[in-house]
């Protein structure tokens, strides 16, 4: 039987434009850590749009906007901020995070500031969630939330911390039907031992059932190394590494929810790797103002703020490491894939006439 010309040119142009699982979507979508604004100062969508073109494998941004405090100015003015960084990064996918500036309402315990419950009230997260879930709803390639930064770390009592997660969740879900992911500290118990904050029953007291009932994911970040690794190797990660992995695999598998990594930096590519392929993954971060000893640790990219120019660092090297080999791995299939089927085309128009 002989295959039709013009079937048999739309079925060739269709295999060799189809990109071979998406080349590095063989792997699930990665994110990075994006801020808005560090230190009172913000960065133009221009430059992460430029940034984020370097990082050609990265497909999503963890996007984070500032609310200065909990008044409705406040809130408006991150509505208007937000609502220009999603007009320009419509080609991305977005997961939205909101940072709080609430020092004024706080007290400075080194190292983290440590805040009353009064100042996230059910009517100021009513307002700010309301308002905010209207915005995102306008634009589809958004695609989650992550709630309150590490909470146990900021609130003296960890039942006002469970309060207000669980605040958050249950406001969400009245106004948006994105996924809202909890952001939890891990290995927990590690760093509230090395921050002098009692780590006794805060796994099963109050982050398990965040994960079962105020969350849509096994919500975390991921700091297993006690320091970066420019103060030298610490011995020790992989083991806090395969800790945190039986913890969240677990609950994963009993509650029925994947994980989210809301941050992981790019410091050991054999992590980095299982965990993309496992997890929505969110690397830590794009950028940040200024050189300095830690930046080229934790920062693909250091801007200088006066001359704005961009400078990849430390991180960037490390993760195009990682991403090469595994884009030149799916190069060489996608050609012998595509040699493969025109082979085997060749073969049955052959065999027909």
């Amino acid at each position: 039987m002989r295959l039709a010309p013009t079937l048999f040119l739309l079925t060739l142009t269709m295999l060799l434009n189809a990109p071979l699982f998406g080349r590095v979507g063989a792997e699930n979508d990665i994110y990075i850590v994006c801020h808005t604004q560090i230190g009172g100062k913000f960065i133009s969508t221009e430059l992460i749009r430029y940034m984020m073109e370097e990082l050609n494998a990265v497909s999503g941004i963890n996007l984070i906007v500032y609310v200065d405090d909990n008044s409705t100015e406040a809130i408006d003015e991150a509505i208007a901020n937000l609502k220009r960084y999603l007009d320009a990064l419509r080609d991305y996918k977005i997961i939205v995070q909101a940072w709080y500036l609430f020092e004024e309402y706080g007290t400075y315990v080194e190292p983290f500031w440590k805040y009353p419950i009064e100042c996230y009230s059910e009517q100021f997260y009513n307002e700010w969630y309301g308002k905010l879930a209207s915005l995102l709803s306008k634009y589809p390639n958004v695609v989650g939330f992550i709630g309150y930064n590490e909470p146990y770390h900021h609130f003296t009592d960890p039942d006002d911390a469970l309060t207000v997660c669980k605040r958050e969740y249950t406001i969400w879900k009245k106004y948006s039907n994105l996924p809202f992911s909890t952001e939890i500290n891990m290995p927990n118990q590690f760093w509230r031992k090395k921050w002098n904050e009692e780590p006794t029953g805060i796994l099963n007291d109050y982050i398990v059932p965040l994960w079962q009932g105020y969350s849509d994911y096994i919500g975390i970040n991921l700091w297993v190394d006690e320091h970066p690794p420019s103060s030298g190797e610490d011995p020790n990660y992989k083991q806090r590494y395969e800790q945190v992995k039986y913890i969240c695999t677990y609950y994963s598998e009993k509650f029925g929810k994947p994980w989210l990594i809301a941050e992981f930096p790019c410091w050991h590519p054999e992590l980095v790797k299982e965990l993309w392929r496992s997890s929505v993954l969110i690397l830590y971060k794009l950028w940040d103002w200024n050189p300095s000893d830690e930046v080229p640790d934790y920062s693909m990219f250091v801007i200088n703020s006066t001359s704005l120019d961009v400078s990849p660092t430390l991180a960037y090297e490390r993760f195009c490491e990682i991403v090469n080999p595994v884009n030149q791995t799916y190069e060489v299939i996608y050609c012998l894939v595509s040699v493969m089927v025109i082979l085997i085309i060749i073969g049955k128009i052959k065999g027909g006439m």
